[in-house]
């Protein structure tokens, strides 16, 4: 009891940290975090902080990752399986470009919906 299965390290060379993991109906697990990478494990970081959505196998290896932002600071801190598959995660955005049409001032609520 209490021994260590595993443990694994993600991220890349900047600031990388985890607010969530749920486990997934296939026995996968969904991770929600920040980073300010763009390298190692991180892929696709728009600009300063990003939010940062993975899928890590029963052992720990990184299957898929996105991340999720404009060129400003952009952080979701929610993530909930939602009943008919998928994903609907919570936070955020300073940014007014990329997926974001405008900002309607400093921190707008930020609502993403992500597929299975």
């Amino acid at each position: 009891e209490g021994e260590t299965i595993w443990e694994k390290k993600y991220g890349g060379s900047d600031e990388d940290s985890m607010k969530k993991i749920i486990q997934t109906d296939d026995g996968h697990f969904v991770f929600l975090g920040e980073t300010r990478s763009n390298d190692g494990d991180v892929k696709g970081n728009n600009g300063k902080n990003d939010a940062w959505v993975g899928k890590i196998d029963e052992n720990g290896n990184l299957v898929d990752q996105i991340c999720l932002g404009g060129l400003e600071d952009d952080y979701l801190s929610c993530l909930v399986k939602t009943r008919n598959g998928g994903y609907i995660l919570s936070g955020g955005t300073f940014s007014k470009d990329g997926p974001f049409s405008r900002n309607h001032g400093k921190n707008d609520f930020w609502i993403v919906r992500l597929s299975e």
